[in-house]
């Protein structure tokens, strides 16, 4: 009797131990396959809460820091149970933050009083960590064993062997994840560059003594520069060039709504006499009242009248623009005021200049003369004004274009870090 006695319990063992080896080798399936990281976790915790006769279970995962918050991954429940799902208290999580190994509670055995920190309802828990490489990516958890009060050690080691054996796997799936969002953003921004560029003019007004062209180079795939050329009337153009504090899709966005603003006050009309100093002030008023201080945009406005040659401007907060005239003297334009968008209630100055004959405006943003070389030397004003005054005989397209390739020497391997944007007018 006695030897009948043991074979049955070593046949029960076997058909434990078979049952284990069914569930690991089917999570190792799961776990090598092209499965998504949501489908490989539901796969294993399906696996573990039935193995283990639990009423349910779950993977809670870290976030970017270790010690940041565990946040649900992935949940199941038994489908003959009927429970309001299980989550882990705040005791608990930090408990398996510092300590890290695994861990079985119950109502009656529970020393550091975690349970009454759990979800009402719970009555057991068994949960061991996710590491992997040392380093902790979340835990692995059971609740409520459902024929005994507790989870016994037998759960304890097959609980602790596919969390030893999907740790790895489901970083990698993770990371893999993270890296598809990751392209496909990339990919959105590439197309909202796109789109950015498309709302820059590439045509530009044809007049008969007077050469425009403009072009932009975002140091990212969404820049926080932009020009605007527009023809008012037959003698009218109105010329702006500004810059965002500030990269990205916020500082691009801000900038659009700005372009937007202007272009909706001006007359379109071939009496039309805009007035610069309302159109900059409603700019101004706008983007303070919408926008937090921090977020300001510096523009150049400017209205080119075709039958005088004269230029009224406004410069707000801008890089003062070149005027080389037919001597080869340069001059600043600086009548203007402070950034769009830093206060209400803020003042304009109106400058105006004459366009000579053989003279040319050079409109810019700080991404020129900022930027850097590889001994992190600038540009700088001094080395554009020499380019300005060498280049005098070039029409517009070709002086951009020339220019472009001058900084881009002068940067060599060096990283852009800021949008370049330029704006040039010649009179013939």
């Amino acid at each position: 009797m006695a030897d009948l006695s043991q074979l049955e319990i070593e046949n029960k063992r076997l058909k434990i131990a078979m049952g284990e080896l069914e569930a690991l080798i089917d999570i190792a399936t799961a776990i090598s396959s092209s499965m998504s990281v949501e489908e490989i976790c539901d796969r294993i915790v399906g696996k573990v809460i039935k193995r283990c006769r639990a009423s349910q279970g779950a993977i809670f995962l870290l976030g970017e820091s270790e010690n940041a918050p565990m946040e649900t991954f992935v949940r199941r429940k038994d489908s003959g149970v009927r429970e309001h799902p299980a989550r882990m208290g705040m005791a608990l999580t930090g408990w398996m933050i510092k300590h890290q190994r695994a861990l079985i509670l119950s109502r009656d055995k529970d020393p550091d009083g975690l349970m009454k920190h759990s979800t009402e309802g719970v009555t057991s828990a068994l949960t061991v960590p996710l590491k992997t490489q040392g380093k902790l990516i979340g835990v692995m958890t059971v609740f409520n064993r459902q024929d005994s009060v507790s989870f016994n050690m037998d759960d304890q080691r097959f609980l602790s062997i596919v969390a030893a054996q999907s740790a790895q796997s489901l970083e990698a799936a993770r990371l893999q994840q993270e890296e598809k969002q990751l392209n496909q953003l990339k990919e959105e921004m590439r197309v909202a560059g796109q789109i950015q560029g498309t709302m820059m003019p590439h045509e530009f007004p044809s007049m008969s003594e007077y050469d425009i062209y403009a072009t932009n180079l975002p140091a990212d795939e969404i820049g926080g520069d932009c020009y605007d050329v527009i023809q008012i009337n037959s003698h009218r153009t109105l010329i702006s060039v500004g810059d965002v504090a500030g990269h990205g899709v916020g500082a691009a966005l801000l900038m659009a709504n700005a372009q937007a603003v202007v272009r909706s006050q001006l007359p379109f009309s071939e009496n039309a006499d805009p007035d610069l100093r309302e159109i900059v002030r409603g700019v101004s008023e706008f983007l303070s009242q919408w926008t937090e201080h921090d977020k300001y945009i510096t523009l150049f406005l400017g209205i080119l009248d075709s039958n005088d040659g004269t230029i009224e401007y406004v410069n707000a907060g801008h890089n003062p623009p070149m005027l080389l005239d037919s001597s080869g003297e340069l001059t600043e334009l600086e009548a203007g005021g402070i950034p769009l968008g830093m206060f209400t209630g803020s003042f304009y100055d109106v400058g105006k200049i004459t366009l000579e004959k053989h003279s040319r405006l050079l409109v810019f943003t700080d991404g020129v003369t900022e930027l850097a070389n590889e001994a992190d030397e600038q540009f700088g004003e001094e080395r554009l004004g020499s380019f300005v005054k060498n280049s005098q005989s070039l029409d517009s397209k070709s002086f951009c274009e020339k220019l472009m390739t001058e900084l881009k020497t002068y940067r060599g391997k060096a990283v852009q870090a800021d949008d370049i944007t330029l704006l040039a007018i010649r009179r013939l």
